[in-house]
């Protein structure tokens, strides 16, 4: 594995790769009976791009409903912990994406709308096909076409702080904010 890197002051993202990993594309049956959730994943950095390695989940009233790390399928080159706070430890008990996805069929439903803040790189890492999705980036557009990054919403419109640490975002501290 190489050494981390860390060059710049703004965490960038690629997705590379095929559309849901190894795993395919899958989508949601009728088995979730939740109206509305919040969903957060962090990713690492492998030989084929971006990988998710943890999600996390959040009902309405802010209640953990899942929170699981994730074993990527291709090597790491870099967990990207000082934005992701994922290390090699955290991923010891990792589940599959095979899993992972059997839990969301059990969670979540057809209907349920999934809320999240940049949404779209977490449903792609799944490969999850979903219609009813509220994407708070989108919502929240600055002037010039810019996004506001998660921490600064939350600090303007909750009057909370997140993502101070330097152990790297918390993705069901994310979720919460994000709901």
């Amino acid at each position: 594995m190489s050494t981390p890197c860390c060059t710049e002051e703004r965490h960038v993202f690629v997705m590379e790769g095929q559309y849901g990993g190894e795993g395919g594309l899958f989508s949601l049956g009728k088995n979730g009976n939740l109206v509305i959730v919040a969903m957060d994943g962090e990713m690492v950095h492998t030989e084929r791009g971006m990988e998710l390695a943890r999600l996390s989940i959040v009902d309405w009233e802010l209640n953990t409903l899942l929170d699981e790390w994730i074993s990527p399928a291709h090597p790491i080159i870099d967990y990207n912990t000082r934005y992701s706070g994922v290390t090699a430890e955290k991923l010891q008990d990792a589940i599959s994406m095979a899993e992972l996805r059997d839990k969301l069929r059990m969670i979540l439903g057809q209907h349920t709308i999934i809320v999240g803040h940049s949404i779209d790189n977490d449903l792609w890492s799944l490969g999850l096909i979903h219609s009813r999705v509220i994407d708070t980036a989108h919502l929240f557009k600055l002037a010039h076409d810019n996004t506001p990054g998660l921490r600064a919403l939350t600090r303007l419109h909750l009057g909370e702080s997140i993502q101070g640490g330097s152990d790297g975002h918390d993705s069901v501290e994310d979720a919460r904010s994000t709901m």
